[in-house]
């Protein structure tokens, strides 16, 4: 995301809140990564962001940072098992919240765990039903409550 980040940004502006919920589909084998390389590329983000609006806006917002839902627990059967690399990607998705968490923390930024409010959806244990979407939703609804 880092590449289109900027241009993004700036057809948005003003940007008064910018919310990030990053990191599952480098869960990927192909990628390597884990639960820290993936937070810390959040981090990453984060500052870019914080910089280009700053320069461009004269001043940062304020930022959510959500650390996505775990993967299912049925990932190995699901359409999408081999792709993600079946329970090794369960595996790391279960240490978002508190990697992601660490970030938030350390970039000074509002944290929400996706994953305390909602679950994968049965069909596939990556993406969210329209259950989790609300669940989700009204969570970051709240959270943006309380940042404004």
């Amino acid at each position: 995301g880092i590449s289109y980040l900027e241009p993004c940004l700036s057809t948005h502006r003003p940007v008064h809140i910018l919310v990030l919920m990053l990191g599952t589909n480098d869960l990927k084998p192909r990628f390597g990564l884990s639960a820290y390389d993936i937070a810390r590329g959040n981090v990453r983000l984060i500052q870019t962001a914080r910089q280009s609006l700053l320069r461009k806006q004269g001043f940062e917002p304020q930022i959510l940072l959500i650390s996505p839902i775990a993967v299912g627990e049925g990932i190995a059967e699901s359409s999408f098992g081999e792709m993600f690399g079946n329970e090794r990607a369960r595996e790391i998705s279960l240490e978002f919240p508190r990697t992601f968490e660490a970030a938030a923390k350390e970039c000074c930024c509002r944290f929400l765990d996706a994953a305390a409010v909602a679950r994968p959806s049965r069909e596939d244990q990556i993406h969210m039903d329209p259950k989790g979407h609300r669940a989700l939703g009204e969570a970051v609804i709240k959270e943006l409550r309380e940042m404004l």
